[in-house]
């Protein structure tokens, strides 16, 4: 279960945690700003909590009581911490929530672990994103550490292109290190480096930003430092991203990533694909088929006010009534009872294989992985392997025994219970998925067809 910023008291009503300040509540007229979903990904230890928290106590939102609390060698990246690990160790385990806005966009920030054993937590939060700020170290030997194939970096990059990120920010952090000293050769080479995985991944549209995460520097305002940076701080970068498309006009998508009951009031939340929902009105929860009304729309932002409509592309809490809380579950998805969704167990797809483990080196019918679709995670086998293809996209063999590490292919998959999805053509954000067994990602992929039950 994440970390919320965003809580709810007995009333169920929206409140901060006492870490954060209260901000002024927002009316619906303020909610047409754009909303933007940033995930913050990248190796351990290269500053992603430290520049959420700064980006936080720059505008505000920081209590002085959480500031004089939070130990100062954890300070800024303390601000999110929850639980008496974090605390303790100062590694991010859950993936922390909070919001903020400028003058033209609302933002919430999912701060994700950078730690391999926490990577379905990444994963989860990478899925609720619109935007992602690969954060990476510049300090001497970090980055490198980062970025080889036992580091985090590079997994990060391909989670976040298979979840559906559109953009990445790279933010080249630790630049005021005396290793580094705003090294402009230091930032190229990064850039470089970066620059052609992301392309290879897919990414097209990608920025750089120089800057010191703990000390503020290019986080906003004016670029100071270093002289030869012609660009925009973070947070102006993130303003002049372009619009993010959102199709309100569809039929409603909800996955579910969270349920509570708090004194006898139902309440789910979750990332609103496509589509819009509206209080008082009847929705269905599949699979299932379960039919749900729901009483109030909050979004996620620190106002216990509730808001009459959600749109696309909105991180929103509802509470439901008309159901029993035993029939709603993470993965669920909230859909128009006019216009459901498919639920099937067995599905072709268009599958990448990156990685194989040992000792089970080969990828063939009989293996098994747990699949992470939309919020569902759940186990899944190959069935049947009807072709392999090669880099181009051209078909090599029909019903290859076995693939390696490397391969593209088309199979049958069956998840182990029933999921809802949808032909990647057709529904994008139900149709891509990702594969992992034990700590490895071994590969992604999208549904092609699905065989409904």
């Amino acid at each position: 279960m994440p970390k919320a910023c965003l809580g709810f008291n007995p009333q169920g009503e929206a409140s901060l945690p006492s870490s954060i300040s209260p901000i002024t509540p927002i009316s619906e007229t303020q909610l047409v700003k754009e909303h933007v979903g940033l995930v913050f990904i990248g190796h351990v230890d290269h500053g992603k909590s430290t520049l959420c928290g700064r980006i936080l106590s720059d505008l505000g939102l920081v209590s002085e009581r959480t500031a004089e609390n939070c130990i100062e060698r954890w300070r800024y990246a303390g601000y999110l911490d929850d639980e008496p690990r974090e605390e303790e160790t100062g590694k991010t385990i859950e993936y922390a929530r909070a919001r903020f806005e400028t003058n033209t966009k609302r933002y919430t920030i999912l701060d994700a672990p950078g730690h391999r054993n926490y990577i379905p937590m990444m994963i989860d939060a990478a899925a609720q994103a619109d935007v992602a700020i690969l954060v990476i170290s510049a300090r001497s030997k970090e980055f490198e550490a980062g970025f080889q194939k036992s580091g985090q970096t590079r997994e990060h990059i391909i989670l976040a292109k298979t979840l559906g990120v559109r953009s990445i920010v790279v933010v080249v952090n630790k630049m005021d290190d005396s290793t580094v000293a705003w090294s402009k050769e230091r930032f190229d080479t990064i850039c470089k480096a970066v620059s052609s995985f992301l392309t290879a991944v897919g990414f097209s549209d990608f920025r750089f930003v120089p800057l010191s995460g703990f000390n503020g520097i290019n986080v906003h305002g004016d670029v100071k430092e270093p002289l030869w940076y012609r660009g925009k701080s973070l947070l102006s970068t993130l303003d002049s991203l372009p619009p993010i498309p959102r199709n309100v006009d569809a039929p409603l998508v909800l996955p579910i990533y969270m349920v509570e009951n708090e004194h006898g009031k139902v309440y789910v939340s979750g990332k609103i694909e496509v589509g819009t929902l509206s209080v008082d009105r009847d929705f269905v929860v599949m699979p299932g088929d379960h039919k749900v009304h729901v009483a109030a729309i909050y979004p996620d932002y620190g106002s216990p006010k509730t808001v009459s409509v959600g749109t696309a592309g909105e991180n929103v809490r509802l509470e439901l009534e008309k159901v029993p809380i035993d029939h709603l579950r993470r993965g669920a998805v909230m859909c128009l009872p006019n216009e459901r969704l498919t639920t099937c167990k067995q599905f072709s797809t268009e599958l990448k294989v990156l990685y194989l483990p040992p000792p089970v080196m080969v990828f063939s019918v009989g293996y098994k992985a747990m699949i992470h679709i939309h919020s569902e995670v759940v186990e899944c086998e190959v069935k049947v392997l009807l072709s392999e293809f090669d880099k181009k996209g051209k078909k090599v063999r029909n019903k290859p025994p076995f693939v390696k590490a490397g391969s593209k292919v088309e199979a049958v998959i069956e998840v182990a219970r029933p999921v809802v999805m949808e032909p990647y053509q057709k529904t994008m954000q139900l149709g891509r998925f990702t594969l992992r067994v034990g700590g490895d990602t071994i590969g992604f992929g999208i549904v092609l067809k699905c065989k409904p039950l």
